[in-house]
């Protein structure tokens, strides 16, 4: 992360918004999507200003819970942080489990605490153990959020769900797509929105 005491001050929000148009790009999201796994810290030093990883990060969740993407932005996320603390790869480098745990640990951080879902931490776990038990071959780095073992995982653990749910139970607790909690529904609604991303489910 960027040390400059400038980094945090005033409209930060803003001020990277800018720098990222400034790059040909009108959000966030699209700007990281131009380098594919490349970690957080290494995209802020590609923008003019001082701008810190984590920065990204919650500009990039921000974003997602906005348009409904949010299951696409933990995955981008997912292949940065592995990148990131695995550098020989997969199973490679001395103290392999150190740094394998600091990849679990900083992306399902991210989904807890930068994302304003914290109950998003609970399906990063599942999808965590689903790629584990994918057993990536030694020296395997994802090339990117649609790296064949990271869709594999999140489509075990974190399925994408068609654009309407229709949900019987009146009192959903949870909504389907992103595992925000939810506030029960009344009497007469016949359908809910995720307040985090957006997704719309028909009560029956």
């Amino acid at each position: 992360m960027n040390a400059n005491p400038t980094t945090w001050q005033g409209d930060w929000n803003s001020r990277v918004r800018q720098d990222v148009r400034a790059q040909g790009c009108e959000t966030v999201n699209d700007f990281l999507r131009r380098y594919p796994s490349e970690p957080y810290h290494k995209v802020a030093r590609r923008l003019p200003g001082n701008v810190a990883a984590v920065q990204l990060v919650l500009l990039q969740f921000q974003e997602a819970f906005q348009n409904g993407s949010i299951r696409n932005a933990a995955r981008d996320c997912l292949a940065r942080e592995i990148c990131l603390n695995l550098k020989r790869g997969w199973g490679r480098g001395m103290r392999v489990d150190f740094h394998t745990a600091g990849a679990y640990a900083s992306w399902v951080c991210s989904l807890e605490f930068r994302t304003g879902a914290p109950e998003l931490r609970k399906v990063g776990e599942e999808v965590w153990k689903a790629l584990v038990q994918k057993n990536p071959k030694e020296g395997w780095l994802p090339s990117g959020p649609d790296d064949p073992l990271i869709v594999a995982a999140f489509d075990q653990a974190w399925p994408e769900l068609p654009p309407k749910t229709r949900i019987s139970h009146r009192s959903l607790a949870f909504c389907p797509q992103c595992s925000a909690v939810l506030t029960p529904p009344g009497d007469t609604d016949r359908e809910q929105v995720c307040p985090h991303c957006s997704y719309r489910i028909t009560l029956t």
